[in-house]
């Protein structure tokens, strides 16, 4: 089970991602690892062709 105050974070920043206007998430990605570790990969494509990966 992953540890509590990991899967609040995870949460709170797919809230902060959903939240965001003008963009197109191209990728979101949580590999969880153990239950104290996960990857979390984002891939985001603003309106003015920029990217944030």
């Amino acid at each position: 089970m992953l540890h509590k105050i990991l899967s609040q974070y995870l949460d709170v920043v797919e809230s902060a991602v959903r939240r965001i206007e003008n963009v197109h998430v191209e990728r979101y990605d949580e590999e969880v690892l153990t239950s104290k570790r996960v990857n979390l990969r984002i891939r985001l494509r603003f309106a003015m062709g920029i990217f944030l990966s």
